[in-house]
């Protein structure tokens, strides 16, 4: 009788044991699949963002806040994360806020920015590399942006392989 008692006593206890393992396996594939399902949503989003037609209207709009102007680039846009990070606009034009007459056109530009400086956010003012391609600056137009903004005290960003122009033009006097 006590065998049979124990036994039982014993199944049970085993039976809850197993119920409660069951449950938490079952608890632990449904968690996983959850974490596995929002790390391919927030990849899946970064993709997205990152991606040239995305990103770039971003980043000339936080520029154009940053600087007053309204900032649009027309052609293809390429963007390398790789190395050193690069960003190519094509058929870019830079007006001040208001105004129609575009004070910088570029066929194309080309800006290179080391790590240190996206990772600072713009804190410490290094850049790799810009190319111009047939920029054109309307002097008159550049002017009466630069009047218009106010006096900062900003520091000039270092420029470790320089600037490159192709077939530049300045438009007015001065």
């Amino acid at each position: 009788l006590c065998r049979c008692i124990a036994t039982g006593i014993h199944r049970r206890v085993n039976s809850t044991t197993s119920t409660t393992r069951s449950r938490f396996k079952t608890f632990g594939w449904i968690a996983l699949f959850v974490v596995a399902a929002l790390i391919a949503v927030l990849l899946a989003g970064v993709y997205f963002a990152l991606k040239p037609n995305n990103f770039t209207p971003l980043l000339l709009e936080r520029i154009g806040r940053a600087t007053g102007l309204e900032i649009t680039a027309k052609g293809r846009t390429e963007i390398n994360w790789r190395g050193t990070p690069y960003i190519v606009l094509r058929d870019v034009e830079a007006h001040a806020v208001g105004e129609r007459t575009a004070l910088l056109t570029a066929a194309r530009i080309k800006i290179a920015m080391p790590w240190v400086t996206l990772k600072s956010r713009g804190q410490t003012l290094v850049v790799d590399r810009v190319e111009l391609d047939a920029p054109v600056l309307d002097l008159a137009a550049f002017r009466r942006w630069q009047d218009a903004r106010p006096k900062t005290t900003s520091q000039i960003p270092e420029f470790k392989h320089g600037i490159s122009v192709k077939r530049g033009q300045v438009v007015g006097q001065g």
